[in-house]
């Protein structure tokens, strides 16, 4: 029987974010065996292991509720891509 690939879908919208799912991609490769496709956002980190993120992530890493509030009709619609 040959096993599936896992869909895993994350979101990261900064780097330590980045950083952190691309270990646990790894991870899962390496304790699994199998591959595993990704569908979401994030950075270069998992760009690397093959995340196509439909917009850069920067766009969504505000900090503060002012940048948040300022932001969000782009915000909304940024979230709604995915």
């Amino acid at each position: 029987m040959v096993e599936k690939a896992l869909k895993i879908a994350i979101v990261a919208g900064e780097e330590s974010g980045d950083l952190l799912g691309a270990d646990i991609v790894r991870s899962l490769r390496q304790i699994t065996g199998r591959e595993v496709r990704l569908v979401g956002l994030g950075g270069r980190h998992l760009g690397e292991l093959g995340l196509v993120s439909p917009f850069d992530a920067g766009e969504i890493a505000l900090m503060g509720f002012s940048a948040v509030l300022s932001d969000l009709p782009r915000l909304i619609r940024r979230i709604g891509q995915l």
